[in-house]
């Protein structure tokens, strides 16, 4: 445009820069893409924060226009040189005398790119040693030196300018490459965009730690990619498959380079909204070619394990403990039996209970149960023993029976041995959760052999009063449960068995995963299985894709909880020539509901599609050389609300040992999170879990990971991406659990509010200064507030200050959250079982009221103690100030008097007059004493 500034001008080029950026993040969202996370380099920071509901787009314009003002005014007196070389090289280069107070490092953009900046004589001169030396180095085309001292020149002109914009709190997660971490969003203020300015751009470690976090793809929304070749760099340095892409470029900026950027993410798996983008249109088939459906290329194969997956295998192992002394017990125990089993280990229950000092007492399933010391329940001799123990903890709980609970199973574990009762595996499942759910009160797993052993009494007493909770007692050993790291490797890829695969839950979710998995490796015949079988939507699509893969592909409806139905299928199978040569049972119902919400019927329908449905494709499919299981984590820790969840898994990983102890092929793998499919449709649910530091793992890699334990030939391996710390905060949050001992070693972080006393004052002054009945209604809102958080709820009326927090849907993991965020409230160390302890916000208020001492005499004047004082000052009061302090002294009184007078016709006895004192009320006292006695 004739007459137009120049772009070359840093105030005209920066803003436009801002506008584009901002742009382009909008034209992703307006195209299905939402960030998860946003980071900027540089002016870059402020686009982010716009991008980031941070800053107002006003306010992001206001402060790039101002901020490259002030470096228009720096310009002329600096410059600013890229060198390709480490940080830590380009330091020592850095620490020569030559270069002291002259240069300094600028940015960090990689782990070979880092910009040098200062004088600009000194930058030429650091250009030319550069050459000399034959480091690879170039002038940046600029003649200012930000992020140097420079800028520290304009930092009042800066803060004045840009006093009055109002950062908000971040609704995308803000990363800062100043702080190297997340940040609320309210610190961006006038200060931060100074040192935005002044300090060097830690860009690469931002890289480094979002990538380390679970961050998978790095789009850059700019006219031209500037940052995509050192966020390669930086993911190529740490080993890391998560994608780069770009957006514009130089001399391609129309809509077509755009729709080209959609398609380049599409294809490394960001979802597209494509309706957004072109509107509604049927999806076409590729052209067909005489080749097509047959495969004419090698899969590559696996060398070595690849490094970046290691850290995602654990497997569950048994350790022998030492046995604790013989236990004195005493007081009432109940051993709880299914009817029938009144012999056997009942008895033998029963009188090791007797011999260590208890009154053991024999009750059936669903008789009352009253006050006892401890119960054990042996209700796992029985097929149902699962859904009549979720009966027992609901009665436990209902009747607020504090007592420790033990659940009994009977060779449910491989713990030195075979799996020979995998039903019984379903209360290991069931337990944890039931632990977790009923915070402090202890919940204890301990599995016996099948064989009643009277040699076994005083192992099995002494377990039930030590510190472990979840043991096998054996005759020549005690062992306890442990999660440790698992080292999975397989010298080349997994061979996919030939013929017909039979996949239940394969339509949707990570089951259509698996089966495009499966058929980008060669199988022949996908038979994919559901309830609504054909119904199943997107089911075409799905067919269409397999088929594309070079897969023939069928799709069955079939209720696999019914042994009829798989029977009819596996027949129908047969029938047409197909014979099941591979198994991937993926099929299951979500859950979302704590242990006391659920009945008999919502815990077997849970059950029934992973449990029964294994059992069935066991019996009917003889010929399966591939028997995989679909397992989750929270079979292995537990996971609160997910109590009929983990028994039906608790049951795959159990059945998974069973069947190789019979010397058939068998594979269960307990899953994390995916990064799709599965419950990541649930946002409550997945919120939840990363919450307690797990991470969702991208689908290649988690399907890599399954073509490891596949090759491998692992029985039961757990896989998951996790942040081991703040798992353990929250795992840990009421009891040790010597689960994950070998796990965490560390000590808990310091809580939150641990150091915060100035917080405290200034809760305890504002509610110091309130009467008591808006003091308790200040601290319920408090409270409400606090819980809906936790919850997941934006409106504390989703709180109800008298509802108990258990009903509301807390647990031991939640528990601990609401803890710290009181604690940073209140600046107070509350117990982890705050919510347990005190069962709704109107209990908690009170605890808080109490443990703030807002109403303590604590550094207020004591009525008695100051007359006392005057008291024993009177000998030294001048004579001539004695009737002065007489007749002060008389206006006091004659202020008591009346409040004196209307205790004594309360109806209550004549005192003494100390008591009168006493009675009168301090704040009568402190008032009155306060208006005479210190107003001078």
């Amino acid at each position: 445009m004739c007459g137009a500034p120049s772009l070359e001008r840093v105030d005209v080029v920066q803003p436009v820069l801002f506008v584009v950026m901002v742009s382009l993040a909008r034209l992703w969202r307006a195209c299905g893409v939402v960030p998860s996370a946003v980071v900027g380099h540089s002016q870059g920071e402020i686009a982010a924060a716009v991008v980031a509901g941070v800053l107002s787009v006003e306010d992001g314009v206001r402060v790039v226009a101002l901020r490259a003002r002030a470096l228009r005014a720096l310009a002329g007196h600096g410059g600013m040189i890229s060198v390709r070389a480490g940080r830590s090289d380009v330091d020592k280069l850095l620490a020569d005398d030559s270069w002291t107070g002259r240069l300094e490092v600028a940015a960090v953009n990689g782990p070979d790119a880092v910009v040098v900046a200062g004088n600009a004589p000194a930058a030429r001169e650091f250009l030319e040693y550069c050459e000399a030396m034959d480091i690879r180095a170039r002038a940046i085309p600029v003649d200012y030196a930000s992020h140097t001292a420079h800028v520290e020149s304009v930092r009042d002109e800066l803060a004045r300018a840009l006093a009055g914009i109002v950062p908000r709190s971040a609704e995308v997660p803000f990363f800062s490459t100043l702080s190297g971490d997340f940040l609320d969003g309210t610190e961006l203020d006038a200060e931060y965009w100074y040192r935005n300015l002044r300090h060097p751009v830690e860009f690469h470690s931002a890289v480094r730690t979002l990538t380390d976090q679970g961050y998978a793809t790095f789009i850059e929304a700019s006219p031209n990619p500037v940052l995509g070749a050192s966020i390669q760099e930086t993911l190529d340095d740490t080993e890391s498959e998560a994608a780069v892409l770009t957006t514009l470029e130089r001399d391609a900026g129309d809509a077509d380079r755009f729709l080209a950027a959609l398609a380049e993410a599409h294809t490394r798996g960001v979802a597209i909204d494509w309706e957004a983008v072109l509107g509604r249109a049927e999806l076409a088939d590729l052209p067909g070619y005489p080749f097509q459906g047959k495969r004419f290329w090698l899969l590559p194969e696996r060398t070595a394990p690849r490094d970046d997956l290691d850290d995602w295998f654990y497997r569950v192992d048994w350790t022998e403990v030492p046995c604790p002394e013989p236990a004195s017990l005493d007081g009432r125990w109940l051993v709880v039996v299914p009817e029938g089993h009144e012999d056997g280990w009942a008895t033998e229950v029963r009188d090791a209970l007797a011999e260590a000092g208890a009154r053991p007492e024999v009750v059936r399933a669903g008789d009352e149960l009253g006050d006892c010391a401890g119960v054990v329940s042996l209700l796992a001799l029985e097929g149902d023993g699962a859904v009549r123990t979720l009966a027992l903890v609901q009665a436990l709980d209902a009747a607020g029976t504090e007592a420790p609970l033990w659940m009994v199973t009977f060779g449910a574990v491989g713990a030195g041995g075979p799996v020979n009762r995998p039903h019984q595996a379903m209360l290991w499942g069931l337990g944890q959760v039931a632990s977790l759910e009923r915070g402090p009160h202890w919940t204890g797993l301990l599995d016996l052999p099948q064989t009643p052993d009277p040699a076994l009494r005083g192992k099995l007493t002494a377990m039930l009063t030590g510190q472990e909770d979840q043991v096998a007692v054996r005759a020549d050993a005690v062992r306890a449960r442990r999660l440790s790291s698992a080292h999975v490797t397989a010298t080349s890829g997994y061979t996919v068995p030939s013929g017909t695969i039979l996949l239940t839950g394969g339509n949707t979710g990570i089951g259509a995963e698996v089966a495009r998995w499966l058929a980008e490796r060669g199988a022949e015949h996908l038979a994919l299985v559901s309830r609504r079988g054909p119904r199943t939507e997107g089911i075409d699509d799905l067919t269409a894709s397999l088929t594309r893969l070079g897969a023939r592909v069928s799709v069955h409806s079939c209720d696999v909880s019914s042994r009829e139905s798989v029977r009819e299928l596996v027949h129908d199978l047969a029938q047409q020539g197909d014979i099941v040569r591979g198994v991937v049972h993926a099929a299951g119902l979500p859950q979302r509901a704590a242990l006391n919400d659920m009945d008999e019927a919502a815990f077997n329908d849970v059950v029934a599609a992973k449990v029964e449905g294994a059992v069935h494709l066991d019996e009917l499919c003889p010929d399966a050389e591939l028997f995989l299981l679909f397992s989750s984590g929270a079979a292995v820790w537990g996971s609160a609300r997910q109590g009929a969840y983990a028994a039906g898994n608790a049951f795959l990983d159990a059945f998974a040992q069973y069947r190789r102890g019979r010397g058939l092929p068998a594979t269960s793998v307990a899953w994390g999170l995916w990064a799709a499919g599965g419950m990541t449709g649930d946002e409550e649910a997945v919120s939840f879990l990363r919450e307690r530091g797990l991470r969702a793992m991208p689908v290649p890699r988690a399907l890599a990971a399954l073509d490891r334990v596949l090759a491998a030939d692992e029985t039961t391996v757990v896989v998951t991406d996790v942040d081991w710390s703040p798992f353990v905060e929250s795992y840990t949050a009421t009891r040790h659990r010597p689960l994950l001992d070998r796990l965490v070693t560390t000590t808990s972080p310091q809580r939150a509010g641990e150091t915060g006393e100035p917080e405290t004052e200034s809760l305890r002054d504002r509610l110091a200064g309130l009467p008591r009945a808006e003091r308790r209604a200040e601290l319920v809102r408090l409270v409400r507030g606090n819980a809906a958080t936790v919850l997941g709820h934006e409106d504390p009326k989703a709180a109800p200050a008298s509802t108990p927090f258990k009903d509301l849907g807390f647990d031991s993991l939640a528990a601990v959250r609401m803890r710290n965020m009181l604690n940073a409230a209140t600046g107070l160390r509350l117990p982890a079982t705050l919510v347990f302890d005190h069962p709704n916000a109107l209990a908690v208020a009170d605890f808080l009221e109490a443990e703030l001492d807002t109403e303590s005499s604590e550094g207020r004047p004591s009525a008695l103690a100051g007359l006392e004082a005057l008291e024993e000052a009177l000998p030294e009061v001048p004579e001539t100030e004695r009737e002065k302090l007489a007749q002060r002294l008389e206006r006091v009184l004659a202020a008591l008097r009346p409040a004196a007078r209307a205790t004594d016709t309360s109806g209550t006895d004549a005192h003494s007059s100390g008591d009168e004192l006493n009675e009168a009320g301090v704040d009568e006292l402190l008032e009155a004493l306060g208006q005479e006695l210190d107003d001078e």
